[in-house]
């Protein structure tokens, strides 16, 4: 496996600012693609402050899980606009949605459509991403996630790297406990997931293992303790390793397994991703498992429990079997070491709302 992080990655408290002239060499007419909690946790007013001297179309209502039509809408907002650099403030949402507007913006013939034929291109705008929530990692990954007719669709490019991306873990202090539990989840299930992943080697292993035991530990004190920065620190220095990793393995079917919940049933994202990975586990046919059980002293469904992982909503006989059906086909499984056919995973569907479901 070639290993490489093409993303300049700047990490620590006011890294925007101490970095002002990295932001300022990459272009002159910049958009900047994110949600409303920019402007409360101080990440927006860092870039414009470093931005003064640019012409600078924002773009402020990305919403959880976009779909192909508020990228459609970034574009036609532009209007005259011609951007250069593209800058993503935010959690997965926005960075999603910045990488797919780069590409379209650089190739203008594709329609939205085209972003899951990566064949049809080979560049796109430059993008720089600042997380503003950790455990996506996508400030370092070529995958994209959008919801495309009710369902989640990604696609992986590697024009769609960040060219930079600014870590600063005080952008996350603004978030409530629900997006913190469920972002850390992701990061978390990041770690796992590549770990095992088929496609690992022995560079990414470590770096999964790192990512792994930092959040495992620092989690349940981030959500114990949500003003102290260390722990906050921590888990953005988990989610950027989990990210590093998955860039190279990708994740596996527990991950898919998720995006039923989150587009039917409304589950934040993270927390849709972990609650299969415990009973996922018992069928992954490596040896690695075992030390992944170390990690949770031979207990995840307990330990992810502890946190107050549950699900507030049901599932019917119908439900999970379509779930099964749509799985059984899903393209994470190249990555997953083990047999998972319909019938395996719908049985892991029900052992989730057995021991989530309140």
């Amino acid at each position: 496996m070639a290993f490489q992080v093409p993303t300049k990655v700047f990490f620590g408290e006011e890294a925007v600012k101490k970095n002002r002239q990295v932001l300022n060499s990459l272009g002159s007419h910049v958009l900047v693609i994110t949600g409303a909690s920019s402007k409360l946790n101080g990440a927006l007013n860092d870039v414009l402050e470093n931005l003064k001297e640019k012409e600078i179309l924002i773009f402020d209502r990305v919403k959880e899980n976009p779909d192909l039509s508020l990228v459609e809408r970034i574009i036609s907002e532009l209007g005259n606009f011609g951007p250069d650099l593209i800058v993503a403030i935010g959690g997965g949402s926005a960075m999603d949605c910045g990488k797919a507007v780069a590409v379209l913006l650089e190739n203008k013939s594709l329609t939205t459509s085209d972003l899951f034929s990566p064949l049809k291109y080979s560049r796109a705008k430059p993008l720089v991403c600042i997380p503003t929530t950790f455990g996506t990692g996508s400030e370092v990954t070529p995958y994209s996630v959008l919801v495309v007719v009710g369902k989640k669709k990604g696609f992986a490019h590697e024009s769609v790297i960040p060219k930079v991306a600014f870590v600063d873990p005080r952008y996350s202090l603004t978030l409530d406990r629900d997006v913190t539990l469920s972002t850390g989840l992701d990061a978390l299930s990041h770690a796992v997931e590549s770990f095992l992943s088929t496609k690992s080697a022995p560079l990414t292993e470590q770096i999964s293992l790192q990512a792994l035991n930092l959040a495992k530990e620092n989690l349940p004190k981030v959500l114990e303790f949500p003003d102290e920065l260390e722990f906050r620190k921590n888990m953005a220095l988990a989610s950027l390793l989990a990210g590093m990793a998955i860039a190279h393995t990708g994740t596996t079917i527990s991950h898919a397994m998720g995006n039923p919940l989150t587009t039917e049933k409304s589950l934040r994202h993270g927390i849709a991703s972990s609650v299969s990975l415990p009973f996922c586990l018992e069928y992954y046919e490596t040896s690695k498992v075992e030390t992944v059980k170390r990690i949770f002293d031979g207990d995840l469904l307990s330990y992810l429990k502890t946190l107050g992982v549950k699900l507030n909503f049901a599932a019917t006989d119908e439900d999970i079997e379509r779930w099964a059906d749509e799985m059984s086909k899903d393209f994470l499984l190249r990555n997953t070491p083990g047999r998972f056919d319909k019938e395996r995973i719908a049985g892991v569907y029900r052992k989730v709302f057995e021991h989530f479901a309140a």
